[in-house]
């Protein structure tokens, strides 16, 4: 329930991802910065930061949480490439169940601690919240 932390201004709600707690206080401001590009019929989602966490679990696959901004839709998507302590890390995905090229796409990793590839990748898509249970 990120919107109840979102800052609202000029009609637009901003999220500051390093100010707020996870469950199990799992790390969130020394993962490295994601970018989700659109291209042509791919997602490619990418990460180059050099950071304490990344230097300290290289082995790691990371879950990426991907924003479509234009459609406000939401999805996790596992990595199928490891941190790595430096470099530019990056894997590409169907475009066609995230939106369109011409969509803006935003992207945050999540930590796991999985230390081994997920089986292949997959999505989980949230398009509409759910009413609250009476």
């Amino acid at each position: 329930q990120l919107s109840a932390l979102a800052v609202v201004f000029d009609d637009t709600k901003t999220l500051d991802l390093d100010s707020f707690c996870t469950l199990g206080n799992a790390p969130v401001t020394d993962l490295p910065v994601v970018k989700v590009i659109a291209n042509g019929t791919k997602l490619r989602i990418s990460w180059e930061d050099v950071t304490y966490y990344r230097d300290q679990h290289p082995d790691e696959y990371p879950v990426i949480f991907v924003a479509n901004v234009k459609q406000k839709r939401l999805f996790l998507v596992g990595s199928p490439e490891d941190l790595k302590s430096t470099g530019e890390q990056s894997f590409e995905v169907d475009l066609k169940p995230f939106g369109a090229e011409s969509d803006r796409f935003s992207g945050f990793m999540l930590a796991t601690g999985q230390n081994q590839p997920f089986g292949g990748v997959d999505t989980s898509g949230v398009s509409r919240r759910p009413s609250p249970p009476s």
